[in-house]
Formats: C-alpha cells, structure tokens, sequence
C-alpha cells in the first residue's frame, strides 16, 4: 500500500507535479492518481522510476510502497 503524504511531500521536495513525474514515468496523470491513491498497484519498474526521479533513499521507498 501506497504512504501517499509521503509520495506527496517527496514529489515536493524535489519540486515536480504530479504531470511532470506521470510524463517521466511514461503513464499518464490519472494513472498515476490511480496508484499513489492505492486504486491500482504501482509496477517493479515504476517504482524503479521513482526512486530516480524524485531521489528516493531505500528508506524512503520502503515508507512510501510498502507501507501497512
């Protein structure tokens, strides 16, 4: 289950919307919402994406996608 607080305020800290990141990622924006609101589970190779594009420590990926 996606932290969604925590993908938001990583998605702030380095400074990217929502579009910007689904147009990285390759998915588009209402995908995206789909899978930070846990409608939709996010792929291996997104959450590979994500941890480039908004610089996520191992910590942080564990917090964000693998929350309970």
């Amino acid at each position: 289950m996606t932290n969604k607080n925590l993908y938001r305020a990583a998605e702030a800290r380095v400074g990217l919307v929502s579009k910007v990141v689904a147009d990285k990622l390759g998915i588009t924006p209402v995908a995206l919402s789909r899978k930070v609101n846990n409608q939709v589970d996010f792929k291996s190779s997104e959450i590979m994406g994500l941890i480039k594009i908004l610089c996520l420590t191992p910590e942080e990926v564990v917090s964000i996608f693998f929350a309970e």
